[in-house]
C-alpha cells in the first residue's frame, strides 16, 4: 500500500457504485549481505632491513554502504561508499647505519574512495661505500706510505699489502685476510717494512764486459745501484781446455774454476756492499779420456787429472790446452770358402785399419769356381 492513503474500513454496496481506488507500490526489501555492503581496499609495505628477516606491514581501508531489493523488478539500489575505517597511514622507513633505503618515507592516504588503487612498496637497503687503509711503517714507527681500501658496509675487505717501493715486508707479521667494513668505515691495518736489498749474482752479469748500471740520482725502488756493477766485480774464473781430435770430428770441452761473489744493493739507497769471494771447492775435477772402439787415444799435452791451482797461479794463471789424437788399431777380416755340403775348403784374410775400407777380391781354390748368385 502507498503510505497515507484514506482507505475506508467498509462500505455500502448500491446499485450503482463507484469504485473504491487503493494505491500499491513495488514492495522494496534492504538488502543484508554484508559481501554486497562492504568493501575493503589494502597495500603491503615490506621492509627488508639487512641482515633481517623482513618486516611486513598491512595497511587497510574499509567502506560500507546501504542497498534495496525491489521484489517487482528485481532490481537492486544502492546508496554510494562511505569510508568506515582507514589504516593507510604515514610510515617512517627505519634508518639502518651503514645503508641507504630506497625510500625514506611511505606516504598516508587520507582520503581514499572505494576505487583507489593502491601498490604494495617494498624497501630494499644499499651498502654504503666506505674506506680505509693500509699503513705501512719502518722498524722506528715512521709512516712510509699507505695503501687504500675501498668497499661496502658488511663487506669482507681482502687485505693485499703492497709495500712502497723500494721497500718490503718485515717476514713473520701476522695480519687478516680480510676486514669487514662497518658503518663507520673499513677498519685500518698497520704493517711493518723494511728496505729492500737486492742480491746480484754472478748470474746477473755472465760475461765479460756486462753490467748493470747504476745512477747516483736514483729513485727509491727502481733497483739501480748508485755505481756499475760489473762482470768483473763479482767473477775471477781459470779455464782449462781439452781438445778431443776424434775421428768423427774434433770436440772441445773446457773446465772452469770460477771465484765468485755477490753484490747487495739497498733498494731505498742505492748503497752497494760485496760478500767475501768464495773459494770453496775451487779445483779442476779429473776428466776421463773418451774410449773409442778400434782406436787408441794419445795425450799430446798436459793431463786429465784432478788439479787445484795455488794462489800463485790464480793470480798469474795461464790457461792450459790439452789434446787428445787417436790412432786407428789394425784389423783383419776372414773370407771362408765354403762347397755344398758346409766343408771349408780355403781361407783368406783381408787386413786393414779400423774404419778402413777394403776392397774383397774374391781368391777360389783351385778346381772350384763360384757359386751363381751370391751377393758377396
Amino acid at each position: 500500500l502507498v503510505p497515507g492513503q484514506n482507505i475506508p474500513s467498509e462500505v455500502t454496496l448500491k446499485d450503482k457504485n463507484t469504485p473504491i481506488i487503493v494505491k500499491v507500490q513495488p514492495k522494496v526489501d534492504s538488502i543484508t549481505d554484508p559481501a554486497k555492503l562492504n568493501k575493503s581496499i589494502s597495500r603491503t609495505i615490506t621492509i627488508n632491513k639487512p641482515g633481517e628477516k623482513p618486516q611486513v606491514i598491512n595497511q587497510t581501508a574499509t567502506f560500507k554502504r546501504t542497498g534495496q531489493h525491489n521484489e517487482v523488478t528485481g532490481e537492486d539500489v544502492y546508496t554510494g561508499w562511505t569510508l568506515k575505517d582507514n589504516s593507510l597511514r604515514h610510515v617512517d622507513v627505519p634508518a639502518v647505519p651503514g645503508y641507504t633505503p630506497s625510500q625514506n618515507t611511505v606516504a598516508s592516504v587520507d582520503n581514499p574512495t572505494a576505487n583507489t588503487k593502491l601498490t604494495d612498496v617494498t624497501i630494499n637497503y644499499t651498502a654504503n661505500e666506505q674506506t680505509g687503509q693500509i699503513t705501512y711503517v719502518d722498524e722506528k714507527g715512521n709512516q712510509i706510505s699507505s695503501t687504500p681500501l675501498t668497499g661496502k658496509t658488511d663487506e669482507d675487505i681482502a687485505i693485499n699489502p703492497v709495500a712502497p717501493a723500494g721497500w718490503e715486508l718485515v717476514p713473520g707479521q701476522k695480519y687478516p685476510a680480510t676486514v669487514t667494513a662497518t658503518a663507520d668505515g673499513i677498519p685500518g691495518v698497520t704493517l711493518t717494512v723494511r728496505h729492500h736489498m737486492i742480491n746480484v749474482v754472478p748470474g746477473d752479469v755472465p760475461t765479460p764486459g756486462d753490467k748493470k748500471p747504476g745512477n747516483p740520482d736514483k729513485k727509491p725502488g727502481d733497483g739501480t745501484p748508485n755505481k756499475d756493477i760489473t762482470h768483473e766485480d763479482l767473477n775471477k774464473t781459470i779455464t782449462r781446455t781439452f781438445i778431443v781430435k776424434a775421428p768423427t770430428g774434433t770436440m772441445t770441452k773446457t773446465q772452469h774454476i770460477s771465484y765468485q761473489r755477490t753484490a747487495t744493493i739497498d733498494d731505498v739507497t742505492g748503497d752497494v756492499t760485496f760478500s767475501d769471494w768464495n773459494t770453496d771447492g775451487a779445483s779442476f775435477k779429473a776428466e776421463v779420456i773418451p774410449a773409442i772402439s778400434g782406436y787408441t787415444s794419445h795425450v799430446t799435452e798436459g793431463n786429465y787429472g784432478a788439479y787445484a791451482p795455488s794462489q800463485d797461479q790464480i793470480n798469474n794463471w795461464t790457461d792450459p790446452m790439452i789434446t787428445v789424437t787417436y790412432t786407428a788399431n789394425d784389423q783383419s777380416q776372414v773370407i771362408n770358402y765354403v762347397d755344398d755340403h758346409n766343408k771349408t775348403i780355403k781361407t783368406d784374410t783381408v787386413h786393414g785399419k779400423t774404419d778402413e775400407t777394403v776392397k774383397v777380391t774374391p781368391n777360389v781354390p783351385d778346381h772350384y769356381e763360384l757359386v751363381p748368385g751370391q751377393n758377396i
